[in-house]
């Protein structure tokens, strides 16, 4: 009945999550599971409670304006996220009230907005009855309200959260130690020796347990007036599911949740039968009203089962003791034995429920035919067991990566910077009918470039949902490696598991290494080794020699290890493998890629303005390092040059530029830049620029390729480098050069922006403060004919003179002494000393 309260888009959502827990009228049965969870003995006094003799507490038709089901504690952890949870909807509420099972109340509380926009102060939830697991509780609003938020509820197992638009409760619980025991009236024979129909409403006790048999509050209560009994109605609780291995307690939860939270007379039913079979009395007499089926209470027996028969099947233990209650019902009132009379609770006009679940309605006629005393059909052979069959998947994920290197080979993996620390999770979940045991599981963790140092092995029992997990016993089975000793590759115990069950070893990883050109991609692998009677594999690539599964069990996730502050572009994998670097200036370009073949990145510049950027992720202390270590190829004879760079919040500026010369002999060349020579490399560069020909374009006839075998930096100091693998490289620096002229690296002070060769700023002809034009190298040979391997095809084909060598040293610029090249007036004084030193030999002779 709630639901035609409920707007439609708050209900298209609360059923998207699964918290309605109503019989809602055109719900199919299994819809959704909390659909059809509303207890029987929780909704139907609300709709037509009875005339009580005693009318203290007697409320009028009042229904919840909606309701929120908890099917296990999987959904309460759900609802409460972090232990919260709110509950909202737009007509006002002033009363929620449950009965639940959980292990822990002790965080329940709540608060709600007032009438003034304001959160209330936080209020313990009430207990109503509590005895072992199973409570009930109540919040009461000193005023109605449409948003409350509550907090603890993550440890409910099951429960049915009800909305009430007023304060239904008693201001004073009952209790059946408060109330006066009342011995229940004998059962006085008439003088032809039968009971009359009023004393034989009350079932003998060799059929039922008595209301003080299982300690109702006030055992003697009578509630409505009299009403031939002449139909029977079957339900389920729903919510109690079960009773808790002790059915009586069942009865005294339900009967204080319904005349303490709600206020009603007494328990709803006439009878409940436990799980074991047992028949409690439910009201006091059968011939007067029960609170169980809407407009359909006036003489209608109320016969429930604690159960939900809309995923539960009824035993023959339940069918057999509804069937002598049945029997009973016929022979004390009259109440034909035919499903006209016998219905379940869903059957009669008028019902929005699925109770009592199409199992049961499937055996109500059982039920008839076993009260007439018919012999039950015998039962059929039970059919052989089912063979087991085997299906476990194994999973392999990264937990905290990030896939920020997007380009080439790397597009889909995941990536990390070298030294960050992250997790990997190896899950194994068992999908085979029955349980696997003597389960052992082999892992490899691809070092150098990554490592564990820490483990842990859980499981996801008793929730199976691979999402609750808990420590499990194999997590401290002796035979298992230390937690800080997993080492590269092994073999962990694991124990059994259980049908649907999950188990999973979490693994702190940290990457050591880059890894770009030196792995495929590394990467953490399991692979299960055995099953007892099942599985056997020994190493990950080997073929299972015993396989009773559906499929190799292994699984593996990559990797990449990306550094801030090395690029070798030596993958060979992709032609966009270009380890983050992009191009700028596309105007100038039309080529930038990766050449596969000798691993390098490779732009095809077409005019003056081409350069390539470093990655975002850059990031090094340029007071650690004072040279940058260039691998380059050009074939177009000698050029200039440029590396600029930046800090955090910088652009890219003339003040933080060094150019230097370069050669163009179709030789890759490990370029030494003395980038310490300028007095603004300090600090932690974050942005790097690469100008591969400065400030001119290719000639007609030049090939236009220009390529970067490496990028990594050094200190002179001590000789360390910022790479994992290569070496110091020992070659002489290039020359910078400064206002357009090509000076020697020994003759070059220290580089100021804005400033001449003496640190001085600089003027023109006129004295006005100069301007540093970008240096123009002239080309030493125009005829330069590109090599034969050079093609227009871009960098994908070879366009090179040999393989990239990592440590090729060269002098750039100077003579084999090192000192300065001779110029023309060097020249005359050699030819006029040599002219001297022959007229003395001459006169000597």
């Amino acid at each position: 009945m709630f639901i035609q309260k409920t707007s439609h888009r708050l209900l298209l959502a609360m059923l998207a999550l699964g918290l309605i827990g109503g019989c809602a009228e055109g719900f199919e049965e299994g819809s959704t599971q909390s659909a059809n969870r509303l207890g029987e003995s929780a909704q139907i006094d609300r709709f037509n409670p009875p005339v009580e003799i005693d009318h203290d507490g007697l409320t009028a038709d009042i229904e919840p304006v909606f309701v929120v089901a908890i099917n296990n504690i999987a959904t309460a952890r759900e609802l409460f996220v972090d232990g919260m949870a709110q509950f909202e909807y737009p007509e006002p509420f002033q009363q929620v009230s449950w009965m639940m099972d959980s292990d822990d109340v002790s965080e329940l509380a709540f608060r709600a907005v007032g009438a003034d926009g304001q959160w209330t102060s936080w209020e313990p939830v009430e207990i109503t009855w509590n005895e072992g697991r199973a409570y009930n509780a109540l919040i009461r609003l000193a005023q109605p309200t449409t948003l409350l938020e509550m907090r603890g509820g993550q440890h409910i197992e099951e429960a049915e959260l009800e909305f009430y638009p007023i304060v239904m409760a008693r201001e004073e619980f009952l209790t059946a130690k408060e109330e006066a025991l009342i011995d229940e009236p004998s059962i006085e024979l008439r003088s032809d020796g039968l009971r009359s129909v009023q004393q034989a409403s009350v079932a003998p006790s060799s059929l039922v347990i008595s209301r003080s048999g299982w300690g109702a509050i006030n055992p003697s209560k009578l509630c409505g007036s009299v009403v031939a009994p002449y139909r029977t109605t079957v339900h389920h609780t729903a919510v109690p599911s079960n009773d808790g291995g002790d059915a009586a307690a069942r009865m005294r939860q339900m009967q204080s949740y319904h005349i303490n939270n709600l206020k009603w007379c007494d328990i709803g039913y006439h009878f409940v039968i436990a799980q074991t079979g047992k028949i409690y009395q439910g009201r006091s007499r059968s011939d007067r009203p029960g609170a169980h089926t809407l407009n359909t209470n006036a003489g209608n027996v109320g016969i429930s089962f604690i159960a939900n028969f809309v995923e539960q099947t009824p035993t023959n233990t339940q069918l057999d003791a509804g069937a002598r209650i049945t029997k009973w019902i016929n022979a004390t009132h009259g109440v034909a034995l035919t499903r006209t009379a016998f219905k379940g609770h869903r059957e009669w006009p008028g019902q929005s429920t699925a109770c009592p679940g199409t199992s049961m309605i499937n055996r109500l006629q059982t039920i008839l035919d076993r009260a007439k005393g018919a012999a039950p059909p015998p039962p059929p052979p039970p059919p052989p067991p089912p063979a087991p069959t085997y299906k476990v998947d194994v999973k392999v994920n990264w937990i905290g990566l990030d896939n920020f290197y997007s380009q080439g080979s790397s597009a889909a993996i995941a990536d990390a910077l070298v030294g960050k620390t992250f997790k990997a999770e190896i899950i194994v979940h068992n999908q085979s009918s029955d349980p696997i045991r003597g389960v052992k599981l082999g892992y490899f963790v691809e070092q150098p470039f990554i490592r564990a140092t820490n483990y842990a092995i859980q499981t996801d029992h008793p929730a199976k949902d691979r999402k609750t997990w808990v420590t499990n016993d194999a997590n401290g089975a002796p035979e298992n490696p230390a937690k800080d000793a997993l080492g590269k590759e092994g073999t962990l115990t694991m124990y059994a598991f259980g049908a649907g069950e999950s188990k999973r070893v979490l693994i702190d990883v940290e990457a050591l290494r880059y890894s770009i050109g030196q792995a495929d991609h590394p990467d953490v692998r399991g692979w299960i080794k055995t099953i007892t009677d099942v599985y056997q594999q020994n190493g990950y690539f080997d073929a299972p020699t015993v396989n009773k599964a559906s499929g190799v069990l292994r699984n593996f996730a990559q990797m990449d290890v990306v550094s801030t502050q090395e690029w070798q572009f030596n993958s060979k994998k992709h032609d966009d493998d270009l380890e983050g670097w992009t191009g700028a200036g596309a105007a100038h370009f039309d080529k930038l890629a990766h050449n596969k073949t000798h691993g390098m990145l490779a732009m095809h510049v077409t005019g003056n303005d081409a350069r390539v950027v470093s990655p975002t992720w850059t990031k090094l202390d340029a007071n650690a390092f004072d040279q940058l270590v260039l691998a380059a190829r050009s074939h177009d004879g000698d050029h200039i040059k440029a590396i600029y760079w930046a800090r955090e919040g910088e652009s890219f500026s003339e003040d933080r530029v060094v150019r230097f010369e370069a050669p163009g002999n179709s030789e890759v060349q490990n370029l030494v830049v003395p980038m310490s020579k300028h007095a603004l490399w300090s600090g932690s560069i974050t942005r790097l620029r690469i100008d591969l020909i400065d400030d001119r374009g290719p000639a007609e006839g030049d090939s236009g390729w220009y390529d970067v075998g490496s990028i990594f930096f050094q200190s002179s100091t001590n000789n360390k480098t910022s790479s994992a693998n290569l070496a110091f490289e020992p070659s002489a620096p290039v020359r910078l050069t400064l206002e357009d002229e090509i000076l020697d690296e020994t003759d070059v002070p220290v580089v100021k922006p804005g400033h001449d060769d003496n640190n001085n700023p600089g003027h023109d002809d006129n004295n006005k403060p100069g301007v540093d034009p970008d240096p123009k190298l002239p080309r030493h040979d125009d005829t330069v004919v590109p090599p034969a391997d050079i093609d227009e095809l871009g960098p994908a084909t070879d366009h090179s003179m040999g393989d990239k060598p990592k440590g090729v040293a060269i002098n750039a610029g100077c003579s084999a002494t090192g000192t300065a090249p001779i110029d023309g007036s060097g020249k005359t004084l050699l030819f006029m000393g040599l002219g001297l030193l022959a007229m003395m030999l001459v006169r000597r002779k």
